[in-house]
């Protein structure tokens, strides 16, 4: 089985991928596909809308991540024994995750936006992997589902991350759109 993943691409922020999005039976929308809390404080309205419009296309098959600062879907969606999340559970304990999500207000001023395009250039240059930490997390989490596999996204790595960690298969998806057969 072959299933699409998009991850990360925090449209309406100054550090976006543009990506054109395909909709169908294989492909699932992992967290920060828009990103409210980096967007122009005038185009709040209209990405919340285009939030609202993909997650509708999508039948289902949308998660949202930390940048979409919405309550409004599951955290995780299990598929065949495969637990698929966005991945900012393994970042916080449970009260920073509910503070970022409930409590953030969307938008951003200019100077924001300026310091946020800064910080994701020195970390998509200079970040190359995610932490054995967070990958002992993401497996421990998979196990708690019932799951032998997790994949998740948030953490920006440069490529997929695919490693074995007690006989559960985690993969860190990088930003953009990847594909993994299982």
């Amino acid at each position: 089985m072959k299933l699409t993943f998009y991850s990360d691409l925090h449209f309406y922020a100054v550090h976006e991928i543009n990506e054109t999005l395909v909709f169908n039976d294989t492909t699932y929308f992992i967290g920060d596909i828009v990103d409210l809390r980096g967007c122009k404080n005038s185009e709040v309205e209209e990405v919340e809308a285009k939030r609202i419009e993909i997650q509708e296309k999508s039948k289902g098959k949308y998660l949202n991540g930390n940048h979409e600062l919405a309550h409004d879907s599951e955290i995780d969606i299990i598929l065949d024994g495969i637990c698929i999340t966005h991945g900012d559970v393994f970042d916080h304990d449970s009260e920073k995750y509910y503070d970022w999500h409930y409590k953030k207000q969307p938008g951003s001023t200019w100077f924001r936006r300026f310091y946020i395009g800064i910080a994701y250039w020195f970390r998509e240059n200079f970040q190359k992997s995610v932490s054995k930490a967070c990958l002992q997390k993401a497996a421990t989490y998979a196990c708690s589902e019932g799951c032998h596999t997790i994949v998740f996204g948030h953490k920006h790595p440069n490529k997929v991350v695919d490693k074995m960690i007690n006989e559960t298969r985690v993969i860190c998806v990088p930003r953009g759109k990847t594909e993994i057969e299982f």
